[in-house]
């Protein structure tokens, strides 16, 4: 078991992410089985956690190179269950065919208890096939430090019982709290991991750089001083180059590109996105959005932008001061829909009566018949 420790929000969840994506070496990554169990998803009560940790285990496990519930599987999986019933219950029928059946419904009971299942899959792997187990137990510090010792517990047992190398993630707080007392004193003396947040400056400095790198130098977008190297440096100048220039001051002119557009923008607003999204799902039934729905995307989009450019110079005066870009990419996409708001109202005036004019021009419906009326005669 190792520890990776930290406060909340100090990135532990992206070291676990990052370790099995990144760090971890091709070789083992090609013989290992590899498992991450997130608590954020667990119930609410932790009385039956281990069940919480098989169940996630069978469902989660990478690289097993074989189905555990196939037929194989199982005669793998539970291999040495099935060599004693051979050799012991099984071996008194001479029947074949009655062997098959019960050695089946065995099978059958043993697959459907999740935690025996879970221990001899573990066991199966780090035993018989000899591979590395690898199982990581995240956002463990998002409950209750009494619950974080829980589940500390339960991911001991596992890890015992299947003899797999296990990561798990703890608070800072809850560990110094409690690494003198059982379970966790038996860590205080180790080199557990720590990870601590990065400065903020730091991190606002690596996303603008992958930002540059990624988005718009891949696509020539911008242009730096040092463009034999691949990628800007910190004393580069850059510059917007015409197809950037063409994205920023020409295209929001039309509504075509800003409907595009939003379809693909991130949104801090959920309910915008949703409507966005359900407007663009008119596309699984026709070839394109007709004018007046690109209009309706493209009304939504520039609201939004217009609230978030206000959010963002309360909360900045010097944005405010030198967003003159941003300005103006708001102004060509609030003028662009304002100029075309009678064409599209036109356009939906026309689809409105040319479909009230199909449905007038239906059929009526067959009159229903009706039943006689039951009732008492009157004498």
């Amino acid at each position: 078991m190792h520890l990776i420790i930290g406060s909340r929000g100090a990135g532990k969840s992206l070291f676990i992410y990052r370790f099995f994506t990144h760090l971890m070496p091709q070789d083992l990554k090609a013989r290992a089985v590899w498992c991450i169990i997130d608590f954020n998803r667990a119930p609410s009560s932790i009385d039956n956690i281990e069940d919480y940790i098989c169940d996630k285990f069978l469902e989660n496990a990478e690289n097993l190179q074989f189905d555990p519930h196939s037929l194989d599987g199982l005669n793998r999986v539970f291999a040495v269950e099935i060599n004693r019933l051979n050799k012991g219950p099984l071996a008194a029928i001479s029947d074949e065919h009655e062997r098959q059946r019960m050695l089946s419904t065995e099978l059958l009971k043993l697959s459907n208890d999740k935690r025996a299942f879970a221990v001899r899959l573990g066991r199966h792997i780090t035993g018989n096939a000899d591979r590395p187990l690898i199982i990581a137990f995240d956002n463990v510090d998002r409950r209750e430090s009494a619950q974080q010792l829980h589940i500390f517990q339960a991911a001991q047992w596992f890890r015992s019982e299947t003899r797999a190398f296990a990561l798990l993630t703890l608070r800072d707080v809850t560990f110094e709290r409690f690494k003198g007392e059982p379970p966790l004193d038996a860590f205080a003396q180790i080199s557990n991991f720590y990870i601590r947040p990065p400065r903020f400056a730091l991190v606002l400095q690596k996303r603008l750089k992958l930002a540059i790198d990624v988005g718009l130098i891949r696509h020539k977008m911008l242009a730096y001083d040092g463009e034999d190297t691949e990628r800007p440096s910190d004393t580069d100048l850059i510059k917007i180059t015409p197809s950037g220039f063409i994205h920023l001051r020409s295209l929001p002119q039309f509504i075509e590109y800003l409907s595009s557009a939003a379809l693909h923008a991130p949104f801090a607003d959920e309910a915008v996105s949703r409507r966005i999204a359900d407007t663009w799902e008119r596309t699984t039934r026709y070839v394109d959005l007709d004018f007046s729905h690109k209009h309706d995307v493209s009304s939504m989009f520039a609201d939004f932008l217009v609230r978030e450019k206000t959010r963002l110079d309360a909360q900045n005066p010097l944005f405010k001061e030198r967003s003159r870009e941003a300005e103006s990419l708001i102004r060509a996409a609030t003028s662009v829909v304002n100029t075309t708001e009678p064409i599209a109202a036109s356009i939906k005036a026309r689809n409105l009566a040319a479909a009230k004019q199909r449905r007038a021009q239906q059929p009526p419906p067959p009159p229903r018949k009706r039943g006689r009326r039951g009732g008492r005669n009157r004498h």
